[in-house]
């Protein structure tokens, strides 16, 4: 398979790759960036394609100028030569897996490994990107059950039970009702992308003040409502709630980082007093801030424990 030169921070990325079958591999990717650029991306062949699972936070997929997202518990198979080589993550914060399919190299059919799997590569290609853009799943228990599982595999059992389970994950596709594609659901144009960008990060810069949505709709001459929905599509939620969970983020990363006592930090996030400080930043984290510091709460946070 193709090696894929990209360009990443060691403290906000983490990729782990195993081979599993000739031709496939599974890559669980981690990352607290707002971007990630795979720059050979585009000049890949056409028998390059990939199922991606996101398992926490968004992912931003551009497949030619469609701007579709992924949530927890979404899936996504697609041409990898056809999605632009930078993806985005709004919420700066992602967990998930990729598994790529180079069929060049696979074996034409799997069903060899386990009696009654008849499993084929290129089958499933042909079936999920008949087109340019690509086939989406809404989260459900199906694809929960085959996922889960992944990120917490016993290193004694790794290699082959991640054989297992993209077996497992091959023949779910397989039987899948294509019918039940929800890209254009998912889909929205580089227009609305790039204002709940601009949004987003006028938000970001002003984190420590009281930002309105009136505000916002007086700052970018638009509608309140049309702000709110755009940022929602991208975003998954209201910008209210996005600047919120920022600024607990920056207050538990002060947290964890300096001595500065819970008022200073509450004061530094526009809470003028620890009690309300306290009160949202447990309906958020599921803890005190005096908890969080006392118990480590970098070690405390579900980031994934990426497979040694």
């Amino acid at each position: 398979m193709p090696d894929m030169k990209y360009d990443a921070c060691a403290s906000s990325i983490t990729e782990k790759k195993y081979r599993v079958f000739s031709g496939i591999e599974i890559i669980f990717f981690g990352s607290h960036k707002d971007s990630f650029e795979l720059k050979s991306r585009e000049k890949l062949p056409d028998t390059i394609f990939e199922i991606t699972h996101c398992r926490e936070g968004r992912l931003e997929y551009d497949l030619n100028g469609n701007y579709c997202y992924l949530m927890p518990g979404d899936l996504a198979v697609t041409q990898t030569n056809k999605v632009s080589s930078i993806t985005r993550f709004p919420l700066k914060h992602y967990h998930g897996l990729t598994v790529k399919i180079d069929l060049e190299h696979t074996p034409h059919c799997l069903s060899c490994f386990l009696e009654d799997v008849n499993v084929e590569p290129k089958e499933l290609k042909a079936k999920f990107c008949k087109s340019d853009h690509g086939f989406i799943v809404r989260s459900n228990q199906s694809i929960e059950h085959i996922f889960s599982e992944l990120y917490c595999i016993p290193e004694k059992i790794r290699d082959g039970y991640l054989k297992v389970k993209i077996l497992e994950l091959f023949l779910f596709l397989s039987v899948y009702d294509t019918c039940a594609n929800e890209f254009e659901e998912r889909t929205y144009s580089a227009a609305q992308a790039r204002l709940a960008r601009e949004i987003g990060q006028y938000l970001t810069d002003h984190i420590s003040e009281h930002v309105t949505l009136k505000e916002i709709s007086r700052q970018l001459h638009l509608s309140e409502p049309h702000i709110k929905k755009t940022f929602r599509c991208v975003y998954g939620v209201t910008p209210r709630a996005f600047l919120l969970e920022k600024k607990i983020e920056s207050a538990a990363y002060m947290l964890e980082q300096t001595d500065k006592s819970i008022l200073e930090i509450a004061n530094a996030y526009g809470y003028a007093n620890a009690s309300k400080f306290a009160s949202v930043f447990r309906s958020i984290k599921g803890m005190s801030p005096n908890e969080y510091r006392n118990k480590d709460g970098a070690k405390m946070e579900r980031d994934i424990t990426f497979l040694e």
